[in-house]
């Protein structure tokens, strides 16, 4: 039973972290952004892409 649901919570994860790393992509086409912004959007990106699996 614990199994099952650690199972389930790891893929609720990666299927968050793959909906947020599709978000942050979506706002890093915005060619307004600062110099800044985009950074931390590209370092979000980055990170989220580790927690996705290959």
């Amino acid at each position: 039973m614990v199994v099952d649901l650690v199972e389930v919570s790891i893929e609720a994860a990666i299927a968050n972290a793959t909906s947020i790393g599709s978000i942050i992509s979506k706002l890093l086409e915005n060619k307004s952004l600062e110099s800044f912004e985009s950074n931390c959007l590209k370092n979000c990106s980055w990170l989220y892409s580790l927690a996705r699996p290959c």
